[in-house]
């Protein structure tokens, strides 16, 4: 069987979910998947920016792009820009990284969701909304760091990149939106060191789609006023073979495996997974339909894998 983080915390959450998931695939995706597909592009290729992009765009030539307040085709750019200036940012600060190959686990391929640096340390990426460490703490007790820690037995530096809340299809937060003057024409964040005078009424709020900055000037002007250090943060997740959390960990995972197996479209809904912080299931239309549905009935939400 082929294992990842990201199917054991479908499974955790509900078991028909990860069924059908491992068989259908939706036609959708959420701004969130999508960025994250983009930002892991451009983590490991030659030019971030520009490979950020292109998987955000080629992603959007697969699945409809949800997001609510924009056109599919604004909403695209909004998160392909938000893509790269995360990408080039990262790069500059992790250098160049490679995805983690599959490893063996007790019989079965264990699929890394993690990158390796040049000095073969290993980092996971996270988009948080806000700086909160309780979402931190909660994806540190998650099987995408306690399940690699279990395979691959070694620590995890646990990166979390604060995007801003989404309102209207857009993130709002410095990666996106700044301020400009219509006569002075500069970008600005916020106020300076020694800099008591604030910003006047005729500074406006732009979008970075809105303007033809590109991704390093809008990232100085990001560093001039002293804004990139809030919106990173890193922990070292250690990895120990005492560690009576990982012990547990590698023995949850030799009995998770076949019940994972034996899940199935009529496993019992577990409706505390309908909704949490990372969005609705996107297996709604079919668990909530209020005359009842089968995904074949669904083919413009989803399709066999």
């Amino acid at each position: 069987m082929i294992l990842s983080a990201s199917a054991l915390d479908d499974f955790d959450a509900c078991e028909r979910k990860y069924a059908l998931l491992h068989g259908y695939e939706p036609t959708f995706a959420s701004s969130t998947a999508m960025l994250y597909a983009g930002v892991e592009a451009g983590l490991v290729d030659v030019l971030p920016g520009e490979g950020a992009k292109q998987a955000v765009r080629e992603m959007a030539a697969r699945v409809d792009l949800e997001a609510k307040g924009l056109s599919g085709l604004s909403g695209v750019r909004h998160v392909g820009l938000l893509a790269e200036v995360l990408s080039v940012h990262l790069r500059r600060v992790l250098g160049p990284l490679e995805r983690v190959g599959d490893v063996s686990f007790n019989g079965h391929t264990w699929q890394s969701g993690l990158f390796r640096d040049k000095s073969s340390a290993l980092h996971k990426i996270i988009l948080i909304p806000h700086q909160d460490d309780d979402i931190i703490r909660s994806v540190a007790h998650r099987w995408g760091v306690v399940g690699e820690l279990a395979v691959l037995k070694q620590e995890i530096m646990l990166t979390a990149v604060v995007i801003g809340q989404s309102r209207g299809g857009r993130r709002h937060s410095h990666w996106t939106k700044g301020l400009t003057h219509p006569v002075q024409k500069s970008l600005r964040f916020a106020r300076r060191n020694g800099d008591k005078s604030g910003f006047t009424k005729g500074w406006q709020d732009v979008w970075r789609e809105q303007t033809q900055t590109t991704a390093e000037q809008w990232l100085t002007a990001m560093e001039s006023d002293g804004v990139l250090e809030e919106a990173l943060t890193s922990r070292r997740v250690p990895w120990r073979s005492s560690d009576a959390r990982v012990v547990s960990a590698e023995r949850d995972l030799v009995q998770l495996v076949p019940r994972m197996a034996e899940a199935s479209a009529e496993s019992p809904m577990r409706r505390s997974a309908c909704d949490d912080l990372r969005g609705p299931c996107p297996l709604q239309p079919f668990c909530w339909s209020a005359e009842g549905a089968d995904m074949e009935s669904l083919e413009e939400r989803f399709r066999v894998r």
